[in-house]
């Protein structure tokens, strides 16, 4: 899954990483040396995954991919909710979205059109994705809007708020089954190449997969891994919230977010330099949806099961923030093509938002 070097760096890096919060090293250093090691296991955690998947089929192995391929995200999001830090885990959800349709979409369409003047997307898979995308932003708006309007009946607010999230989230989860339905069965053919929801898959094809005992020994030793830095990730995000002052929100929706699925980007920007931006669209906007559609409701629903309960209220701040993403993201795709300005654009709404929520 890595090679000897990459192995032998993660290992000194995980080390380091474990000693210094062992040794109360300051919180920027813990984290920092944490998120470095989140690179490589989420690059091998998702390569596994992907062997895993190829012995299962399109449908389930879509699944697993989903799963493992966001486990660095969930085990962040999970430990920050056990720890009662809901708005943290709430910021990260949204930074996640955030950061892949502004961030990553913009940096790959400014890296491909440095080298090719127009950069064009499949227009039914860009199509579906927006589409489901303004789905989302319908399902923060209307929890948001319950929480500032006049409570009528004889349940509270946030007996009502509470349901809507858990119905909202089993809908969501049902679309997300859909959708897997729709790019694996009822038109495949039709998408083709873009029906994949990781890159790293198209890449799979050039390397041999390992075999299912393998892969499952990877996976396990990765998730592993991943819990016990992502515990450490939380604590010191914590930390640096308390000794530096800093917004809550902002490192949800900068710091953690970033780490949480880093390990997709470099992969989009490397597709868009060969032109392929079409494939870097379905992975920024797939890990957008994936994160909407798949792990919030996934901790929704789990929450009830723990001190914390989790609901869909987001603040006002977080709900204009997607929904801008979102409207502008899908005002440059709708002539399902991209040039490097628009990239930068994307770019310049993801540092906008960044300073807005820095200074909220």
């Amino acid at each position: 899954m890595l090679s000897l070097r990459g192995l032998v760096f993660l290992a000194l890096l995980t080390v380091g990483a474990i000693l210094a919060d062992r040794f109360e090293a300051p919180p920027w250093l813990v984290f920092i040396l944490s998120a470095l090691c989140m690179l490589p296991l989420g690059s091998a955690l998702a390569r596994a995954s992907e062997d895993l998947a190829e012995h299962m089929g399109p449908g389930p192995g879509a699944l697993l991919n989903a799963t493992f391929g966001n486990a660095p995200e969930l085990a962040i999001l999970y430990i920050a909710l056990q720890k009662g830090l809901l708005d943290v885990v709430k910021a990260t959800l949204s930074g996640s979205i955030l950061a892949n349709l502004l961030l990553v979409l913009g940096l790959s369409a400014v890296v491909g059109g440095l080298r090719y003047k127009l950069l064009s997307l499949h227009p039914l898979g860009a199509a579906a994705n927006m589409g489901t995308l303004t789905l989302v932003v319908a399902a923060l708006l209307f929890p948001a809007v319950f929480a500032v309007l006049p409570s009528t009946g004889g349940q509270s607010m946030s007996t009502r708020i509470e349901g809507l999230s858990l119905g909202t989230s089993a809908t969501l989860l049902l679309v997300y089954i859909l959708s897997l339905i729709f790019m694996f069965r009822t038109h495949s053919e039709q998408l083709k190449d873009s029906v994949k929801l990781s890159v790293k898959v198209e890449l799979a094809r050039l390397r041999a997969h390992a075999p299912p005992r393998q892969a499952i020994a990877w996976i396990a030793g990765c998730v592993a891994l991943v819990v016990i830095l992502s515990d450490q990730l939380v604590n010191a995000t914590d930390s640096l919230v308390d000794s530096y002052h800093l917004p809550p929100l902002f490192m949800g929706v900068v710091g953690l977010a970033l780490v949480g699925n880093a390990a997709d980007y470099s992969s989009a920007i490397q597709m868009a330099w060969k032109n392929k931006l079409d494939l870097a669209f379905r992975v920024a906007t797939g890990a957008a949806l994936q994160v909407a559609l798949f792990v919030a409701p996934v901790l929704v629903i789990a929450s009830r099961f723990t001190a914390h309960p989790l609901n869909l209220n987001f603040s006002p701040l977080e709900v204009l923030s997607v929904a801008l993403a979102v409207v502008t993201v899908n005002a440059h795709s709708s002539d399902n093509a991209f040039t490097w300005y628009e990239g930068a654009q994307l770019l310049a709404l993801y540092v906008i938002i960044g300073l807005a929520f820095f200074f909220y």
